[in-house]
């Protein structure tokens, strides 16, 4: 090798070297660099030190003295394996953000169903009070109607002491003692009997109705709900097979709301309940 070639390498050397150093290459890798003396070798080995291979790896391939092509296909093979990996890495990121999300929606899922329930709710219960107001209305028209038939029974068997329709058992304020008198223990009797089954009677009669009226209500409004699924649906009679009240169940009755969450709010509410 003439000594103009010899200063040729070398400069190539000192070229390479100085570039090496220019990519803040580490001070072992540019020594390793520096002890290579073929240059083309030298030039893969730096490039193969710029994607990262580790020293160790660019040592070993030293050793066994590669040459250039296989130097090339360990690094091929390196890359392979690191975008490899990268896409792992990639794919994990991908699902735990695409569960971060679903977490998420769920919980303003939860939040949205919650709050439209709530305001739900309060429109039944202002409607249930107002349907109150009239079953009551209707129970007392009933025991007036009652306490009339009671006065005409009483006066069938001589006995005429007067109810009045708007005051249960008060009496006339022309009543004789002698009338008083006249009235056995046996009738009064009778007539207390008659009185506490009216009231009986009315109060079995508004609570029929008011249980009709909320089931009535309930099915029209969720059991019949093409929004729901069978499934859904299955749990809500459930849920009133085991004699929760429908308002309470109305709460998490929401085609919005997985099955898996209807179950942990009535969860929620009966240990609520057992709190109380």
């Amino acid at each position: 090798m003439s000594e103009d070639t010899n200063e040729t390498m070398q400069q190539i050397l000192n070229l390479q070297i100085q570039i090496a150093a220019g990519m803040k290459l580490s001070d072992e890798v540019v020594d390793f660099l520096r002890s290579i003396p073929d240059w083309g070798k030298r030039e893969w080995y730096y490039i193969c030190a710029l994607d990262r291979m580790p020293l160790q790896k660019l040592v070993e391939m030293n050793k066994k003295n590669y040459t250039i092509p296989k130097i090339r296909k360990e690094r091929q093979d390196y890359l392979v394996s690191v975008y490899s990996d990268l896409d792992d890495v990639n794919q994990k990121v991908e699902k735990l953000k695409k569960e971060a999300q679903e977490v998420f929606a769920e919980s303003r899922e939860l939040k949205d169903a919650i709050m439209a329930n709530l305001e739900t709710a309060l429109n039944k219960q202002s409607a249930a009070q107002e349907e109150t107001i009239r079953t009551k209305d209707s129970m007392i028209e009933l025991l007036k109607a009652r306490v009339a038939q009671l006065e005409a029974e009483l006066k069938e068997k001589g006995n005429v002491p007067n109810f009045g329709t708007d005051k249960v058992l008060e009496r006339i304020p022309n009543e004789t003692a002698h009338a008083q008198h006249e009235r056995t223990a046996p009738d009064k009797k009778s007539e207390q009997s008659l009185e506490n089954g009216i009231f009986a009677e009315g109060r079995r009669v508004w609570l029929k109705k008011k249980r009709q009226t909320e089931v009535k209500r309930f099915i029209d409004s969720y059991i019949k709900n093409e929004n729901l699924s069978d499934e859904q649906k299955d749990f809500l009679l459930t849920c009133l097979e085991e004699g929760m009240p429908t308002s309470e169940v109305a709460e998490f009755a929401s085609p919005n709301l997985s099955l898996e969450v209807m179950k942990r709010l009535k969860k929620f509410k009966v240990d609520k309940r057992k709190e109380e």
